[in-house]
């Protein structure tokens, strides 16, 4: 478990309250699902940033 970090973070009550049923939903802990959500969200923008890349370097951009 050494590439584990312990966090603390803030969030807005509403955002705590779909993350808590978004992990009912999946059977998850909700921290379980956090990471769930922050890998897909990572996925999603890594995905984007080598999409523009690959479009404005076939624009000459």
């Amino acid at each position: 478990m050494s590439d584990i970090i312990r966090s603390q973070c803030r969030l807005p009550k509403e955002l705590n309250e779909w993350l808590i049923n978004r992990a009912k939903q999946e059977s998850r802990s909700k921290n379980a699902q956090m990471v769930v959500e922050l890998r897909a969200r990572r996925d999603e923008v890594e995905r984007g940033a080598v999409f523009n890349g690959a479009v404005n370097g076939a624009l000459g951009g």
